[in-house]
């Protein structure tokens, strides 16, 4: 039998996975473009970028089917990313990426125990 998921999970898990799809959509549609704004993107990063994403989808698929490693991936991705975005000066998405770290552990601290 499932646990119940809590409203908080139901809203804020759905919500990430659909910004990590339309930033892989971006990713993918405007390359060219991201890379004029950050001029330090090369080719050779758009696998690491793509990774930074499925790897961040991962661990927020984990936690919605209520495995433990969930949060770990995902605030392993958190980091990453963290490193990524000053590396490369994009600066803005350091911003974004903590608030839905925050959004995200807000939900999921109170759940903690019933991953398995």
């Amino acid at each position: 039998m499932e646990t119940k998921r809590p409203t908080g999970v139901l809203i804020i898990i759905p919500a990430l996975l659909a910004a990590h799809v339309f930033g892989a959509i971006a990713l993918l549609t405007r390359w060219r473009e991201i890379q004029t704004n950050h001029p330090r993107l090369t080719d050779d990063v758009f696998p690491l970028a793509a990774f930074l994403i499925f790897f961040s989808m991962t661990g927020l698929i984990a936690t919605w089917y209520w495995k433990r490693w969930g949060p770990v991936c995902v605030t392993a991705a958190y980091v990453l990313v963290l490193l990524f975005d000053a590396y490369f000066g994009i600066y803005h998405h350091m911003y974004v990426a903590t608030g839905a770290i925050m959004l995200y552990w807000t939900v999921v601290w109170p759940i903690r125990k019933q991953l398995r």
